[in-house]
């Protein structure tokens, strides 16, 4: 191979990475997008529930509810790492 042929080869290599690269990106914007909204979907649940203790049965569903959000949250985060 000549040096133009080379350059040519490192030019290919180097635009297909760049390439695989904006796809990697763009691949993991839209998980941790629907990891954020969750969390702050929670959070705000969390800080309203905390003004309603009255002890019936539909506030303890609420509770596990939330508490099996946290962990599938925490689940998410963990394989999106």
């Amino acid at each position: 191979m000549d040096t133009e042929e080379l350059i040519k080869l490192y030019e290919k290599s180097y635009y297909h990475e760049i390439e695989m690269r904006e796809k990697i990106n763009s691949r993991m914007q839209l998980p941790l997008a629907i990891i954020v909204a969750e969390i702050t979907l929670l959070s705000y649940c969390l800080q309203k529930s905390a003004l309603n203790v009255d002890g019936s049965v539909l506030y303890l569903f609420l509770w596990i509810f939330m508490i099996l959000s946290g962990v599938i949250i925490i689940t998410a985060i963990y394989f999106y790492i």
